[in-house]
């Protein structure tokens, strides 16, 4: 399959214990040579975020696992921030699980939560 840009709608779930709050991650811009988002947004829990990072294939023979460290901001209001990892087992990009972990902003400053997300 080789290079293949993450592109695309995804939809799923932040979650922790018994919480579970919708989340929407859009990926409009990304470049499979150098392994960059350059743009991208997220919708949790009514914002609306910027998402930047990287994302990295474990090897380029093959149908590797692709790895994903992005940065979700609001600015305005509280300035949240999220560090996000993620995965996909493949290329298809059809499922996307990992953490997200509240780094400023909001009554939840330091907690880390599972993020798990679907290719619409």
């Amino acid at each position: 399959m080789g290079q293949v840009n993450p592109n695309g709608t995804y939809t799923g779930n932040v979650s922790r214990g018994n919480e579970s709050n919708a989340a929407t991650l859009k990926i409009i811009a990304s470049n499979p040579q150098t392994g960059k988002i350059t743009d991208a947004t997220m919708d949790y829990y009514g914002l609306r975020f910027k998402v930047t990072g990287d994302f990295a294939y474990q090897n380029l023979s093959g149908e590797s696992p692709v790895t994903f460290t992005l940065r979700a901001e609001v600015t305005g209001g509280e300035n949240n921030v999220h560090n996000i990892t993620l995965a996909s087992p493949d290329r298809s990009y059809a499922h996307l699980s990992g953490k997200t972990y509240v780094a400023r902003g909001g009554p939840n400053v330091g907690q880390t939560y599972d993020f798990n997300l679907y290719k619409a």
